[in-house]
């Protein structure tokens, strides 16, 4: 690549970048993102690792089940004051993240709505204004808009994909 020729030099198939302080962070892998067997055994502390280091407001990890070929929520996290400001203003603790796992909203085909196609094409993706995307684009636009929120990152990662956003 003429981008990055030091990823030949030193074998790295997958990297990740972040806006940090004053420059850019990258984290690099010698495997595929989409081939590490961590990323299937990701749970709660991993979801608020990846909100926190990207500046999201929630974080939730779908992992492809196998039997059924869907993808499903399986591990999130939102930042306790923002579930304690969500219950004080609904007088309830349903969130963006826990509504994501209810129904049909909890069970994605590859390659329907962003976190499908995002594991379908393994390709990140960076999704600034939901209110702009299609309701074919995006089953759970109407949930989001209930929940105010703002924008979607996705990153394929072992066997699903690892969704962060803002509100």
């Amino acid at each position: 690549s003429t981008l990055f020729p030091y990823t030949t030099l030193f074998r790295s198939k997958g990297s990740a970048f972040k806006p940090y302080r004053d420059g850019v962070m990258e984290v690099g892998a010698t495997t595929r993102w989409e081939s590490c067997s961590w990323a299937s055994t990701l749970s709660t502390h991993d979801c608020k690792w990846a909100a926190k280091e990207a500046g999201a407001d929630f974080a939730i990890y779908w992992s492809f089940d196998q039997e059924k070929g869907v993808l499903r929520p399986t591990c999130h996290w939102n930042p306790p004051d923002h579930v304690a400001a969500v219950k004080a203003a609904t007088g309830n603790s349903e969130l963006y993240t826990t509504e994501s796992y209810q129904g049909v909203l909890g069970e994605l085909k590859p390659g329907d709505g962003f976190v499908g196609k995002a594991y379908k094409e393994a390709h990140a993706m960076f999704i600034p204004d939901l209110s702009a995307a299609l309701d074919s684009e995006y089953p759970r636009k109407q949930l989001a808009t209930k929940y105010g929120v703002v924008s979607l990152a996705l990153k394929p990662m072992g066997d699903g994909v690892m969704e962060i956003g803002t509100s």
